[in-house]
């Protein structure tokens, strides 16, 4: 589990928005003054994130409490939503650059036109997939516990 701090700003009938401070690597770094990261992290303004969260859990505006996110949920997530766009472009330019040499017809904008077909089509898939609703759920923080 990956877990997280939050404060309690707002408390609503089953669940509770919190605000996390956005953490940053940029401070401990030898080389912030030249490094794009850091200029990036220092112009995304305010230095928290609000997330409302569904919550059984008794607590108080004020209150620290302990967010949880399963981590194997997280990498699916994360390999479904980047690597399969990035596939389905490549081996779309692949298909159209066979397409071509089969046709004799210029390879390089069929490639270009079929791979944007597969990258477009990949998330459409992602977008339209019947198992998107229960992944989001899985991938949702769940309040664990109140921090004392």
């Amino acid at each position: 589990m990956i877990e997280e701090q939050a404060l309690v700003i707002a408390v609503e009938k089953g669940a509770v928005v919190v605000q996390t401070q956005r953490a940053s690597t940029c401070g401990s770094c030898a080389t912030k003054q030249g490094c794009g990261t850091s200029a990036l992290a220092k112009g995304m303004g305010k230095g928290y994130t609000e997330l409302r969260v569904v919550s059984d859990l008794d607590v108080n505006v004020g209150d620290t409490v302990i967010l949880a996110i399963d981590e194997s949920s997280l990498l699916k997530g994360a390999v479904f939503v980047y690597l399969l766009p990035l596939i389905a472009m490549i081996l779309g330019g692949i298909t159209g650059d066979y397409c071509a040499n089969l046709f004799a017809l210029n390879s390089e904008w069929l490639s270009i036109v079929f791979g944007v077909a597969g990258l477009v089509g990949s998330l459409l898939l992602i977008r339209l997939n019947p198992y998107a609703h229960r992944f989001q759920q899985q991938i949702q923080p769940r309040m664990v516990c109140r921090k004392y």
